[in-house]
């Protein structure tokens, strides 16, 4: 093979050989294979730890999320709807109706626990045995519930206001369920995220349905 010499003029052609095109690549852009492979490798890991800050996994143990969710299932975690700075959600935070992920506010626990968001900071909550739940002295509509509640909380009657930075959360499976009724209310910084779709196993394979509460204003962003 022979390229034009460089010069002016075409008019003398030289030989090109293996050695000078590897000096070219060398001087004039080429990456070697190892170098290519390299960086492959570290945008693939960027990539994947972006993802993981993201997006998560988590294994449902237990029954306290009956009918909702079933033990042994398996799900996607949004953690970027819950991002905040101080008490600014840019992109939301947490709403009444959510199926959140939090660390374990009981000592010794381990595992994440799974509830759904009743009540946020300035709501008034109440729970009735054998009635439901009440906010804003508003009966609550719960058709995703397996019974209703069988103790009233608190339990010295009335309601209770949720404080700022904490959320009242109960598990769909109310009479069966480590929540709020039992250790109070959650620290908003102990959320991991929301439930938003459920992968596995392959027959509940979809999106997590949110429900409406016509009956009470949802609030736009957790103060």
């Amino acid at each position: 093979m022979v390229v034009p010499a460089p010069s002016e003029s075409p008019r003398y052609l030289l030989p090109v050989t293996d050695a000078d095109i590897v000096v070219a690549e060398r001087h004039y852009g080429g990456k070697s294979i190892a170098r290519e492979i390299i960086e492959a490798v570290v945008l693939s890991l960027m990539i994947f730890l972006l993802v993981q800050s993201v997006v998560q996994n988590r294994q449902v143990l237990g029954h306290s999320m009956d009918p909702t969710l079933a033990d042994q299932e398996r799900l996607f975690i949004d953690r970027a709807s819950y991002f905040h700075l101080g008490s600014t959600y840019p992109l939301g935070g947490p709403l009444r109706g959510d199926i959140v992920v939090f660390r374990p506010p009981v000592q010794g626990e381990t595992e994440d626990y799974i509830k759904r968001v009743i009540a946020v900071p300035g709501e008034a909550v109440q729970v009735k045995a054998y009635d439901g739940v009440y906010v804003n002295g508003h009966k609550l509509d719960e058709p995703y519930i397996k019974d209703e509640p069988d103790y009233n909380w608190p339990e010295t009657g009335g309601a209770e206001v949720v404080p700022p930075g904490h959320l009242f959360v109960l598990g769909d499976n109310r009479r069966n369920s480590s929540d709020s009724h039992v250790w109070g209310f959650l620290e908003t910084d102990r959320v991991v995220g929301k439930a938003w779709l459920s992968y596995w196993p392959s027959d509940l394979l979809g999106f997590l349905p949110h429900p409406t509460y016509a009956n009470v204003a949802q609030p736009p962003v957790v103060p």
